[in-house]
């Protein structure tokens, strides 16, 4: 959300009348009150003006700390509702922002997007990009932690992915679509990373199946996070 503030424009508009020499005189004596009262106006104005900008200012950092960023949940009313222990378990048919609650002993809520459209849906998005918003040339502690906001693009975090990778058999797909809409893709049959005490490697990579984005994935296993 966007707010503009239009500058508030005091004008002083002033003409010609005849006064006495010496400064004085009720013309003078006039003019004078009406100076003091519009310089009063232009003191009251800013100050309005200055008040309300602090207040938009105040509005838009509420608003900034409000986005829901990855593996936390958004404060207030619109905190999404716990569905279960993955996306799995979302009732609804319609992708979008949800809290899970992955089963012990990593069971600390996260909030996640869910794809339901993909294969059947029931997909936990790790990762999305899609239009340059986010950078994503991070430092370690950013990818451990994640990055972006769910509702844009994201990166989940190495940590909640070797939970949920952990608590429960996962598999991984990677989709890609080009500008002109075609989709390839890259699904494995199992996926587990380690934790950050063996820098989150990948210990489980199934059988790549369909694999038309290529098995980009097969090789050392490494946590080279831009892989996903």
């Amino acid at each position: 959300m966007q707010f503009v503030v239009e500058s508030v424009i005091f004008v002083l508009l002033v003409t010609c009348v005849d006064v006495d020499s010496n400064g004085t005189g009720y013309g003078y004596e006039m003019i004078t009150a009406r100076l003091d009262s519009l310089q009063g106006l232009e003191s009251e104005l800013l100050t309005y003006t200055n008040g309300t900008v602090e207040q938009l200012t105040k509005m838009v950092q509420l608003l900034t700390r409000l986005q829901v960023s990855p593996g936390t949940s958004n404060p207030g009313a619109s905190t999404p509702a716990s569905v279960g222990a993955s996306c799995r378990d979302v009732p609804s048919r319609v992708s979008g922002i949800y809290r899970i609650e992955p089963d012990y002993p990593f069971n600390e809520p996260m909030t996640v997007y869910c794809d339901q459209q993909y294969e059947g849906g029931g997909w936990t998005v790790i990762q999305r990009r899609f239009d340059g918003s986010v950078d994503f040339f991070r430092d370690w502690e950013d990818y451990k932690r994640g990055f972006g906001t769910l509702r844009g693009e994201f990166w989940l975090g190495l940590d909640r992915i070797h939970r949920l990778t952990n608590v429960a058999p996962h598999e991984m797909a990677i989709v890609l679509k080009d500008f002109d809409g075609v989709n390839a893709a890259a699904r494995y049959k199992k996926f587990r990373i380690t934790s950050e005490t063996l820098n989150y490697a990948i210990i489980e990579l199934g059988e790549c199946s369909p694999c038309g984005a290529g098995d980009a994935m097969r090789g050392p296993y490494e946590p080279t996070a831009t892989h996903l």
